[in-house]
Order: structure tokens, then sequence, then C-alpha cells
């Protein structure tokens, strides 16, 4: 049967008006596959913004924290040097053959030896990173490697004052078996320590009990001076890292 005219002419409408709704169908999607695409887009470039942002403010913090460090570094490191020349004259004076002519400045050496210095890292702005998601919001690896040698040093630092607390709670216990705690009490005016008065007996001169004492201090004192060269090292890491930091970060954010 033959196709007329008017046959073709309605097939070819209908297969015209298939074809356009295909590519209007095809148009729609690519328009909504895009703004969705683009919606993703946005978004990522927001919070990225955000989190670069938030990056600053935490490099800006943790530079003052390692400025806070130094200082306390320093202090520290005071006190660890007089508690070595301390126990380098604890150790000549007891050890005399005449000691007991020198029981004033024994007495309150032997007192002030028992004190402690710790250090302590400043690490709000650690405790924020780690509640953030760890070191992932720090985009330059040379800081981030830095900061773990940093915390890394610290933990073995925090060994190190952990023993040396063990130490001195053995040399303090075996003071009360040296000193006369009747004299002690003279010394201690308010939070400050005064040489007795005259030169007081000890408790107890027994060398035996002198020797443990020098021998508790001892360990006391070697402990003390690893103490000070990795506390040493911190301080070096710490403007290290505070250089690194400037290094990676300078060009990108003003003030640091």
């Amino acid at each position: 049967m033959k196709t007329s005219h008017a046959d073709r002419q309605t097939e070819n409408s209908t297969g015209a008006k298939t074809k356009q709704g295909w590519v209007n169908y095809v148009l729609e999607f690519l328009m909504l596959f895009m703004a969705v695409f683009l919606g993703f887009v946005a978004e990522n470039i927001r919070e990225s913004s955000g989190e670069r942002e938030t990056e600053k403010q935490y490099i800006v913090s943790l530079l003052n924290d390692l400025t806070t460090d130094v200082h306390n570094i320093d202090a520290v490191q005071a006190r660890n040097h007089e508690a070595k020349q301390t126990g380098d004259s604890l150790f000549l004076l007891l050890t005399l053959p005449d000691f007991s002519k020198h029981t004033n400045a024994i007495y309150y050496l032997g007192r002030t030896y028992s004190s402690r210095s710790y250090f302590n890292l400043t690490d709000g702005t650690l405790k924020q990173l780690n509640n953030a998601g760890g070191l992932r919001l720090i985009t330059r690896q040379p800081v981030v490697d830095s900061l773990q040698e940093y915390q890394y040093l610290y933990a073995e630092i925090v060994k190190g004052q952990e023993l040396k607390e063990v130490q001195l709670i053995n040399y303090r216990d075996l003071m009360s078996k040296v000193f006369d705690v009747r004299v002690l009490e003279t010394m201690v005016v308010g939070e400050t320590i005064l040489r007795p008065k005259g030169n007081p007996p000890l408790f107890s001169q027994q060398k035996e009990l002198l020797n443990e004492l020098l021998m508790k201090a001892h360990f006391v004192k070697r402990n003390n001076a690893q103490l000070i060269n990795m506390l040493d090292r911190m301080k070096r890491k710490a403007l290290n890292l505070q250089a690194v930091i400037r290094k990676e970060y300078g060009s990108e954010f003003t003030g640091l």
C-alpha cells in the first residue's frame, strides 16, 4: 500500500517532535547537572576559604604559643642551672673532712636542692587542632613535620621530668634522717628559704646516711643535666618551628 503525501508529512512531523523532545530533555538534564555541579564547586570554594581562614587563626595562635614556650623554657632553665650549682656545692661541702664547720651552707643547699621547676608545653592550639581533626588543617608539610618533632621531644622531656620528681621524692625522704626538722622550720619564711643562724649540727652524721643522701642527690643531678640539654634542644626547635612557619606562610598571611 502506498503512503500518501499527507501521511509522510504526519510521520515527519511526529519524528521532528520526538527528536525535539529528546533534545529538550538532554538540555534540561545538562542544565540541572551544571546547576548542581556549580553549586558543589561554590560550596567547596566557600569551605576551602573557611578552612584557610581557620588555618590562619591556628597558625597565628601557634606562633604565640611557641613564644610563650621559649619564655617558659628560659625560666625553667635558669632554675635548672641553679639546681646544678646547688648540687655541685652540696657534694663539695658534704665530702669535706670538716663538713661540720659548713652546716650553715649545707642546710641551705640541702633544703633548696629539693625544690623543683618543670616545663609545661603551651598546648592550647594543639588541643584545638586535635579536636578539629588533627593536623589536617595545616597544609604545609614542613610545618607539620617540624611540629611533630617538637611534640615528640616534649614527650621525652615529660618522661625526664617525671623521673626527676620520683628522684626528688626519694631525696626528700632521706632528708628527714640527715637534717634536723627544727632547723629547717626556722629557715622557711613564707615562700622564701633562708640560711639558718650559725652552724647548727646535722640530725645525723653517719657516713652511710650521708653517702646515701649524696647518692640520691647524684641521680637527681645527672637527670637534671639531661633535662638541661633536652630543654636547650626544645628551645631551638621552638625557634626553628617559628622560622619554618614564617617561611611557609609569610607570603600568604600578612603579619606573621
